[in-house]
């Protein structure tokens, strides 16, 4: 998702969980989780992801359509043959 734009960067084990557990490891490891959550909300996010979810329903509506088109066709097909 990264990679598209829709959420920040991956976290690394080392993020969430540090390796040790002292005050210091501790607050870095919320200072990234906290930076991440937050860029996740972040309104270049939201706008890229809005973005992609409104090309993803183009696309869903134009198959829907061809589809539509396509079965109207073999039911013609299908009538004539049968001479309905």
């Amino acid at each position: 998702m990264y990679w598209i734009g829709v959420s920040p960067e991956p976290l690394n084990r080392s993020h969430l969980i540090p390796d040790k557990l002292d005050d210091v490891s501790i607050r870095m490891a919320a200072k990234v989780l906290s930076r991440a959550i937050n860029d996740a909300l972040s309104p270049n996010i939201k706008a890229r992801a809005l973005e992609i979810a409104e090309r993803i329903s183009l696309e869903v509506m134009l198959v829907l359509q061809l589809f539509d088109h396509i079965a109207g066709e073999v039911f013609k097909e299908i009538a004539y043959i049968l001479n309905l």
